[in-house]
């Protein structure tokens, strides 16, 4: 599990890589370093591996928290926007 291009900047779009054992839907969030919820986005993944595309033209420079929420649990990774 990954996010590429990392750093990114605004105007690039950053890909969340991430591979599943079934199909399921899963809850996407974006946290500023104050764990402010900046974006939030239900995601249907299937079964193998998957590329999300993660929204960031309205994300300011800085570090953010990217989490995809699912049944067995969280899977967190860092972002950071120029």
């Amino acid at each position: 599990t990954e996010i590429a291009p990392n750093p990114v900047s605004p105007t690039q779009q950053a890909i969340f890589s991430v591979s599943a054992a079934a199909s399921m839907e899963v809850q996407l969030q974006i946290r500023d370093p104050a764990g402010r919820l900046c974006r939030s986005m239900t995601v249907q993944i299937a079964a193998g591996e998957n590329n999300v595309s993660l929204p960031t033209e309205s994300l300011q420079a800085g570090m953010y928290a990217v989490s995809l929420l699912h049944e067995k649990g969280v899977v967190t990774r860092r972002l950071t926007v120029q």
